[in-house]
This record gives structure tokens, sequence and C-alpha cells, in this order.
């Protein structure tokens, strides 16, 4: 589980504003781990690209 702060959600709303694309979803995958850190790329999808095995939430 990840949790995404205040900052964060208003800066996913803005930029979802900023390219008119409301109906996006911010993915994020964890796709490897160093001995420090994880490694994720985050990216916006369409929702009906979501996969049965991720978990949505509003922002």
């Amino acid at each position: 589980m990840f949790e995404i702060s205040e900052l964060a959600r208003d800066k996913i709303k803005e930029r979802l504003q900023k390219v008119n694309r409301p109906e996006l979803a911010l993915r994020a995958e964890i796709i490897g781990r160093s001995e420090v850190d994880f490694h994720y790329p985050l990216s916006f999808v369409p929702n009906e690209l979501g996969r049965p095995d991720e978990h949505a939430s509003e922002v």
C-alpha cells in the first residue's frame, strides 16, 4: 500500500485539468528495488485500461 499526500493529489488533479483529460487514472507500478529504494514508473492511463489486479481509488 502507498499513500498519496494532499499536495500530490492537488498536483495530479492540476495536471489532468491542464491536459483536459479528467478520465485518466494515475498508474504506479513497482518494477524493481535497490538497497534503499523501490523503482516505479508513474503514468496516466485511461480507466478502461485498468487490470483486474489493480486497485483504484478517487483522488
